[in-house]
Formats: C-alpha cells, sequence, structure tokens
C-alpha cells in the first residue's frame, strides 16, 4: 500500500495515498498488509521516506522533499509503525538533501542503511522504485543506477523495463561492480540471501530476494547450452510464481545464479 502522508488529491501521490493523518494512514495500510499476509503475499509499502510533499512527479524528473526533521514529524510517523518483517519497504526517487545531498533516497546509504535500517530498526526486504523513472533516468544510465542502488542497500531493483538487453546490462555492471570491489562482497550476498529459507519461509527478511526472476531473462545467461539456459530461467520463473510477485524485477541472486551455472561443466 501507499502510506505517503498528503493534502493533495491531485499530483504524483494524489488519491493513492489514505490521507494527511498518519494515524489514519496507519490504520488503512494495517487493514491491507494484513489481507495480503493472510493471503501469503508479501506486500510493500511506499515511498520512503515519505513522496506526499515533494517538489514533484519522480516519474517525469528529480525532485526534492522536505527536510528530515518535517519527514520525521509527519511522514515517518506512517513507515514506522507498519515496519516489520510481514512487509517490504519501497525506496522513493525522492532527494532530502540534508541527509541525501543531490542523490535520491533510493541510491543513498544514508537514507537506507542510516536512516531505514539503523535508526528505525528495519530488517526485512528493501527494494527501489523503477529505475526507468525520469528521477534517475535524467542523471543515470541504468547499469549505473543498478550498481548504485544495490551499493544503497537496496536488496531487490525494480529494473522498470522489459528489454532483456536492459537486464544484461544492468546484471554485468553489478558483477563488474563486485568483482572490482566498489559492490562489497558482504552486500552483495546479503542481497541474494538464502533460497532454501526463502523456499520455507517467504517472510523471512531479505532472503525473499534471492529467487526473484526477471522479464527476458532469457537473454541474460552468457551463452549456456539450451538444457541449462531453459533450467536457469525455468527455475527463478517457478520461483517467482511461488512467491506470488510479478517476474519483472532484478536482484543480486540473479547475476550469482548465471556466474555459477556458466562455471559449470555442460551436461
Amino acid at each position: 500500500p501507499d502510506v505517503d502522508t498528503t493534502d493533495a488529491t491531485t499530483g504524483a501521490i494524489g488519491t493513492r495515498s489514505y490521507g494527511n493523518d498518519h494515524a489514519v494512514v496507519v490504520q488503512f495500510a494495517q487493514t491491507a498488509i494484513d489481507a495480503w499476509t493472510a493471503a501469503g503475499v508479501l506486500p510493500t509499502i511506499k515511498h520512503f521516506p515519505g513522496h506526499g510533499y515533494a517538489s514533484g512527479d519522480s516519474h517525469d524528473g528529480p525532485v526534492v522533499a522536505p527536510p528530515l526533521e518535517e519527514l520525521r514529524a509527519r511522514d515517518l510517523l506512517a513507515f514506522q509503525p507498519l515496519l516489520s518483517d510481514d512487509v517490504a519497504v519501497m525506496v522513493g526517487h525522492i532527494s532530502v538533501p540534508d541527509v541525501t545531498g543531490d542523490k535520491p533516497s533510493s541510491l543513498s546509504q544514508e537514507m537506507i542503511l542510516g536512516l531505514l535500517r539503523y535508526e528505525m530498526r528495519f530488517t526485512g526486504l528493501v527494494i527501489t522504485d523503477a529505475l526507468t523513472m525520469g528521477a534517475i533516468a535524467d542523471q543515470y544510465t541504468l547499469p549505473e543506477a543498478a550498481v548504485e542502488a544495490l551499493k544503497a542497500g537496496n536488496d531487490l531493483l525494480l529494473l522498470g523495463s522489459n528489454d532483456p538487453a536492459d537486464v544484461d546490462k544492468a546484471a554485468g555492471a553489478i558483477e563488474t561492480a563486485v568483482d572490482l570491489g566498489v559492490v562489497p562482497e558482504e552486500r552483495f550476498n546479503e542481497a541474494i540471501g538464502d533460497p532454501r529459507s526463502l523456499r520455507a519461509n517467504r517472510h523471512h527478511n531479505r532472503s525473499l530476494s534471492a529467487a526473484v526472476a526477471v522479464n527476458g531473462l532469457s537473454s541474460h545467461t552468457w551463452g549456456l547450452p539450451s538444457s541449462q539456459r531453459l533450467a536457469f530461467v525455468a527455475s527463478l520463473l517457478t520461483s517467482a510464481r511461488q512467491l506470488c510477485l510479478q517476474p519483472n524485477c532484478f536482484s543480486a541472486a540473479c547475476a550469482k545464479r548465471s556466474r555459477n551455472i556458466r562455471n559449470e561443466e555442460p551436461r
């Protein structure tokens, strides 16, 4: 559910919001979360740290949110009570200059690892908003954004593209960044999680990112024999269906899984 608070009935958030009273937002959002959780679906609350009073629409280009103290007094009051392992958090492409500088929150370690994880004690899955939105695309290429998003603390990257070539580019950039130490191996492994834990409990912290498939992933297999390529894609798509998630997200697990497979002897 959208847990942004806002007075506006039009604009970037508009009627997607439950209103300008954080207590009402929490009440309605919790009802939605309980229903989805009961149905075996992991809900995602968005757009952290609050898009309701931002300067514009992040679909169109860079936007700025109010200062952190203003967010603490209003927007974050809707997020904090909802943070648990029963939800994921989508981080918005909104800059908070006194925290993130010119960077959007979705690419900011200070926002994700500092505020969301350390201060607000959130231990669940963190996902980006679509990396093809104007607030990102106006400043970064998709491969650059993918690397920055993973480094910043996101576990799951919403590419916002159905083009297999974009998946290849993002995966290749992440693999190179890990090999060069731009993205620490620890951060990479943290985002991957444990697929076995995932199958046992789909709400087990960040392990949810371990088996999420990508639209067009069949191209991202680096010349594997057809039998291995089909098995790879089928296994990821099956996992995505089991998670009740749309298969248009990218996780670091995709890069690692494909790397492991291409190092195996052909069968």
